[in-house]
């Protein structure tokens, strides 16, 4: 099979058939190509991976309308697929669940009303505890090493560019909060459109730094937390181009008491999620 042929219904049909059979038990999102690469390692088929990729994007934005599969499953390959949605099938399935949508219109959590109904949530932490904190960690040390090696500042999508590539992870990151990271930036990237009031910023940019003081005492050095004065390092770096003439007097302060303490690593993590949450909502 030539991997420009077109495709048959009974192509496609297969392919929407094992989204169905790996959506069964979805708890996240799925990395896309990697779906790709299996599917094409399974059916034997011939057609690149990038072209199945084309075939998903396609083929995704018609699931509600496909009288063969029921509405449960629509809703786990939908969100499984990172399909967006329209207001008509919005306003369906809101009946009867708790939708919460991002930008792109994509579910970021489902809820059924009743008891035992399908729970769905972007946001789940479905890694080992010990793998996620270890992640956290190796972040944690690349950014601290490119704010001491770069004179200007690190965007957030070279630093998850960046990550891949010194460990080796090809495509998005399956963690859901550097997915959505990743995601969001990448739309204000190529949306001239998309602003961010300063107000926002700034109250944000107030909350973590409020929260890692707030968390910092003075205690021995483990692999669970950091100095805060690299932490403020790492934000003063991040924002060198950003004209908070307050936040950054207020950052600066904080240096000399700062010396000597440490905040553990999932207080940093909670700090930059929320932040991200009243940004990026």
């Amino acid at each position: 099979m030539a991997k420009n042929e077109l495709w048959s219904e009974r192509d496609e049909s297969e392919l929407v058939e094992f989204c169905v059979e790996k959506c069964r038990n979805v708890k996240s999102p799925f990395n896309i190509r990697q779906l790709c690469e299996e599917f094409k390692n399974t059916s034997g088929t011939n057609r690149t991976v990038e072209c199945l990729q084309t075939r998903i994007n396609l083929t995704r934005t018609k699931i509600h309308k496909r009288t063969n599969i029921d509405m449960e499953t629509k809703i786990k390959l939908i969100f499984a697929l990172k399909t967006p949605i329209d207001k008509k099938f919005l306003k369906e399935i809101c009946k009867n669940a708790d939708v919460i949508l991002n930008k792109r219109n994509q579910i970021m959590k489902y809820q059924e009303r009743r008891q035992g109904g399908l729970k769905l949530n972007v946001y789940n932490n479905t890694h080992n505890p010990d793998a996620s904190l270890k992640r956290d960690g190796e972040m944690l040390k690349l950014l601290e090493e490119l704010s001491v090696n770069r004179e200007f500042p690190i965007t957030d999508v070279s630093f998850v560019n960046k990550y891949k590539e010194s460990t080796g992870i090809i495509g998005p990151l399956n963690s859901p909060k550097l997915m959505k990271l990743q995601s969001e930036m990448e739309k204000a990237a190529s949306d001239s459109d998309h602003d961010i009031p300063l107000e926002v910023i700034s109250n944000s940019l107030n909350n973590i730094l409020l929260f890692a003081t707030k968390f910092a005492t003075y205690s021995i050095a483990n692999e669970d937390s950091t100095c805060l004065n690299r932490f403020l390092t790492i934000v003063e770096t991040a924002t060198f181009n950003m004209s908070h003439v307050d936040f950054k007097k207020k950052l600066r302060a904080h240096y000399d008491e700062a010396s000597n303490k440490r905040i553990p690593i999932n207080k940093i993590r909670y700090a930059i999620d929320y932040a991200l949450e009243m940004v990026l909502r």
